[in-house]
């Protein structure tokens, strides 16, 4: 798996095959529809931001975006 993240607001994340069946939350998804678009593992979401609060992952702009941001 790889991660980003490009801001606070925005992360990429790179799933591979082993990960998505390792990770529960994914694996339940992807048994049901394999190449749906998934919001996510909460799981994961919570360990990157606690990763790049604590400075492991960096963060490309940490300016925050400003709403709103559709006019």
């Amino acid at each position: 798996m790889s991660v980003g993240k490009n801001s606070w607001e925005h992360t990429a994340v790179q799933w591979t095959e082993q990960a998505r069946r390792v990770c529960p939350e994914l694996a339940e998804r992807t048994a049901r529809r394999p190449d749906a678009p998934h919001p996510g593992c909460r799981t994961l979401s919570e360990a990157i931001t606690r990763a790049a609060q604590e400075g492991a992952i960096p963060i490309s702009d940490t300016d925050p975006v400003p709403r709103p941001m559709v006019v």
